[in-house]
């Protein structure tokens, strides 16, 4: 905000704190959630105060309200995000973790600040793709493409289902090379990682294509996720492309006793054996999200696509169906949205979406993989990514997952 933004401080908060003020219904999807943690938000005194209504999910259509995050939000419009790491919410922050057996110090609230990266970017197609450097998942968006365009220069003449048999081997491999690596690649600079992502996908690649990529089975370790994202562009070509997530569905389950905000639990994503991501003092956990723009290259045509997803691993599953489905299928930005999905675990097991060719799908890879489970069509679990595209022209079109409650909408200047 302090860099690009046009309004004031006050009034960017100004929506956020009338939404936690006066509240909004109950959404199907979030009462569905809230039923999925209800064992763990009943025993956390925090979490049952503030999220559920007599330890019981809030029923659909009824008013959820959180006036104690209004108060905070209230605090931070008129003294800034310094307060919530160094002031009175930082001080409200110590004492839960002191009460509740948590981690965080004011010591350690009083050395966060922000970091701004240069985005990672690759050609492909005649776009450059500009996303979100480690140890966020960019880097895997970029391993994953780089690998289908070594396996086949000619995606788009790929039969339907080689098409899946070889986004499936994809999908496994970029997540086999970041558990391989023995260095963290937050540490790389930007030309190393560019090396690395290259010299990874040609091995990966032609292993691929020669049929005889077989890395080691790992743990899966996947969890439905508490992840938003949401992208904008304005008539002057403004684009904020942003991921937020607290790990976990309801985080840690714990809140805020002051303030009513989630506490989130990333560090349960960083691994207990010797690995350059290991828990401990502090540890970096990674994460999935790659909040990214796709734009043309040279720069003389107003095209852009602007996109990003929630949902864990599958997020990377998320974005790469749907670039490859615009980059190599010619598809429209919301059949691309929608096409249904294949997601590879670690342990090789598939999650496929039910659609008219699954089943033939399903036959053709059953051989390089250990198990297929059949999803069902716009499964909450294949993630879910929320996409806006200028076409040359200057029009817009958005594209809302109908995986979850996305919407899109078009706001006019008065």
């Amino acid at each position: 905000h302090q860099q690009s933004g046009r309004l004031s401080w006050a009034t960017v908060l100004e929506p956020a704190i009338g939404l936690a003020q006066e509240g909004y219904p109950m959404t199907p999807l979030q009462y569905k959630q809230l039923g999925w943690c209800l064992p763990k938000l009943v025993r956390s005194p925090s979490g049952a105060r503030f999220f559920l209504q007599n330890d019981k999910p809030i029923p659909v259509g009824e008013t959820f309200r959180q006036p104690e995050l209004a108060k905070c939000l209230m605090r931070i419009a008129r003294l800034g995000t310094d307060d919530f790491y160094r002031g009175e919410i930082a001080r409200g922050i110590h004492a839960d973790m002191q009460e509740q057996g948590g981690l965080i110090t004011l010591e350690d609230l009083s050395e966060v600040h922000p970091v701004q990266r240069e985005p990672l970017h690759a050609v492909f197609d005649g776009y450059d793709l500009l996303t979100t450097p480690p140890p966020a998942g960019g880097f895997l968006v970029l391993l994953g493409l780089k690998i289908l365009e070594q396996v086949h220069r000619d995606v788009d003449s790929l039969e339907l289902v080689d098409w899946y048999a070889v986004l499936g081997d994809t999908l496994h491999a970029v997540f086999a090379v970041r558990e391989s690596l023995s260095t963290r690649l937050d540490q790389l600079k930007l030309a190393e990682l560019e090396s690395l992502l290259q010299e990874r996908a040609r091995e990966v690649g032609q292993a691929i294509e020669k049929g005889t990529y077989s890395p080691r089975l790992g743990s899966d370790g996947e969890e439905a996720g508490e992840t938003t994202h949401l992208c904008t562009i304005d008539g002057e070509g403004m684009v904020v492309s942003l991921t937020q997530s607290l790990q976990s569905l309801y985080g840690s389950k714990t809140a805020c006793t002051k303030y009513g905000f989630l506490f989130n639990n990333y560090l349960v994503t960083c691994p207990r054996e010797p690995h350059p991501h290991q828990l401990g003092s502090r540890c970096q956990p990674r994460s999935n999200s790659a909040p990214s723009v796709l734009l043309p290259l040279g720069g003389s045509s107003q095209e852009l696509i602007t996109f990003g997803a929630a949902g864990s691993r599958r997020s990377v599953c998320a974005v790469l169906h749907t670039l490859s489905g615009l980059l190599d299928r010619g598809l429209s930005l919301q059949e691309a949205v929608a096409l249904p999905r294949i997601h590879v675990r670690q342990s090789r097991r598939v999650w496929l979406e039910a659609f008219e060719r699954a089943e033939a799908v399903s036959r053709h890879i059953a051989p390089r993989f250990q198990e297929i489970e059949m999803r069902q069509r716009f499964s909450y679990a294949m993630g879910c990514l929320q996409a806006i595209r200028r076409t040359a022209t200057g029009r817009f079109e958005g594209a809302a997952d109908p995986r979850r409650e996305g919407t899109v909408e078009e706001v006019q200047s008065p």
